[in-house]
């Protein structure tokens, strides 16, 4: 699992981030979706491309908003280089935002479906950024490979 990095919230984490295939409306546990993890970061199209991750809101009051984007990764070394530490934003083909109530699960998590099909063939940055309260607790960032 790729371990988020935690910023200025130390009672706030998420463990990692799962990537898997064959997403399904009842996708609710880890259990359910570690039987389809890629084994890499390579996602063939039209096939959807699922997403998983479980955090801790640390007992957040606040709603809980789940960003994923998605860009591609032809950028400079420079450009690449601000985003990964986080210096600088880019513009995402595929942007997603979710807001949630606080959950009262011991082990909140979040499943979803990314359709990739309308991307191109190449290297691309995934993105998860959790936010409470309009601040980022929690952000990783992974290299995907999509192929056709």
């Amino acid at each position: 699992l790729v371990q988020m990095c935690i910023r200025d919230r130390p009672e706030v984490g998420v463990p990692g981030l799962i990537l898997y295939r064959d997403p399904r409306p009842d996708d609710a546990s880890l259990a359910s979706v570690l039987p389809r993890m890629l084994p890499g970061a390579r996602v063939r199209q039209p096939e959807p491309l699922g997403l998983y991750w479980e955090y801790d809101a640390g007992g957040a009051r606040d709603s809980v908003a789940h960003v994923i984007s998605v860009y591609p990764r032809s950028a400079r070394w420079l450009t690449r280089l601000a985003r990964t530490l986080r210096l600088a934003e880019a513009a995402a083909p595929v942007h997603l935002r979710v807001s949630e109530p606080p959950s009262s699960a011991a082990i909140p998590s979040r499943a979803l479906a990314l359709d990739l099909s309308g991307l191109d063939p190449g290297v691309y940055d995934l993105r998860v950024r959790i936010e409470v309260a309009g601040e980022t607790v929690g952000d990783v960032m992974r290299t995907l490979t999509v192929t056709r």
